[in-house]
């Protein structure tokens, strides 16, 4: 992570088989009981400043936390600018998985993370202006099932309706995460079909479920193409995929600086919104590493409509 002379960062993993340790630094592996939150960990304050803990879920590859581009996924580079540009805190960031993190933000626990906006999280989060948008979820099928899927949809190649592709999928499995939002409008068109498309739940990360995809162990998986082109790159194992591009929702998404609904919560939202312009113009090509170059045109091209412009996202 990047870091100042007057904006210092530390990282800590957060696991569960040590005790507690009342300080942390880049090295060491900092765990609590389950019943005490990331406030626990470190003191609110540092050195004279504030502490904000910046989680770092393992969603590859806004994470990156293995392998030749270790520290550099879009996050990594991300709160490392923004960490450069608000020296007023002190900064910690934390190894932590989401279910965790959504557990810490619940407490109103001093963490922030980069997340989509959904009704649910704003019951109980703050977010500020839009730091960064991703092309957002397509579905994507094994090439070793692609002559059934195309037999039993009608797919034929072309940008295609989520909805009309569910309601002839019956008996086609697939994978969804229990908890995860996929976005309103698809989240409502795979409630409308549970019934007919398998849906098999599990808590896999996106690599494994590629794996099992490549493999026609499911048919069909949701997925963000930026980390289904890193997971297939990393796997070698991109021609065994193919994107189906969906015409009925909703193309781009905005990802926020999220924090808990606290005073502290809205004071890091308002600093991060004053620094806002700068950390999307710094980061609008961290993202172009894990798109194909169709997709980094696109993606450029609805960066300056929507950042530059103020356009609406499609």
């Amino acid at each position: 992570m990047k870091s100042s002379e007057d904006s210092q960062s530390t990282e800590t993993t957060v696991s569960t088989t040590k005790p507690p340790s009342k300080s942390a630094d880049a090295s060491e592996t900092v765990s609590f009981d389950s019943d005490e939150g990331i406030d626990a960990l470190l003191s609110e304050v540092y050195e004279g400043k504030p502490v904000i803990h910046w989680a770092k879920p393992g969603l590859a590859p806004l994470f990156v936390h293995e392998g030749a581009d270790a520290g550099r996924g879009i996050g990594d580079q991300m709160f490392g600018d923004v960490q450069a540009l608000m020296p007023q805190f002190h900064h910690v960031n934390l190894r932590l998985n989401y279910p965790r993190l959504l557990e810490e933000l619940r407490r109103g626990s001093d963490v922030c993370a980069i997340l989509h906006w959904t009704p649910e999280r704003d019951t109980f989060m703050v977010f500020s202006q839009p730091v960064v948008i991703t092309p957002s979820y397509q579905l994507y099928v094994s090439v070793k099932g692609l002559t059934r899927f195309k037999q039993q949809t009608g797919w034929d190649g072309a940008p295609a309706s989520f909805d009309q592709l569910l309601s002839k999928s019956r008996g086609l499995k697939m994978a969804v995460t229990p908890g995860q939002s996929y976005g309103a409008e698809r989240d409502e068109i795979i409630a409308r079909y549970v019934n007919r498309v398998e849906l098999v739940k599990s808590f896999a990360d996106q690599r494994a479920l590629i794996k099992m995809l490549a493999a026609n162990r499911m048919e069909l998986v949701l997925g963000f193409p930026w980390v289904v082109n890193y997971a297939t790159e990393l796997l070698d194992i991109r021609a065994d995929l193919v994107k189906v591009e969906l015409n009925d929702v909703p193309q781009y998404e905005a990802a926020y600086i999220a924090c808990a609904d606290t005073a502290f919560g809205k004071r890091i939202v308002d600093a991060v919104d004053s620094i806002s312009p700068s950390v999307h113009d710094r980061s609008k090509s961290y993202l172009t590493r894990w798109l194909t170059a169709k997709e980094s045109q696109s993606y450029f091209g609805v960066y300056h409509a929507h950042f530059i412009e103020g356009a609406p996202l499609p």
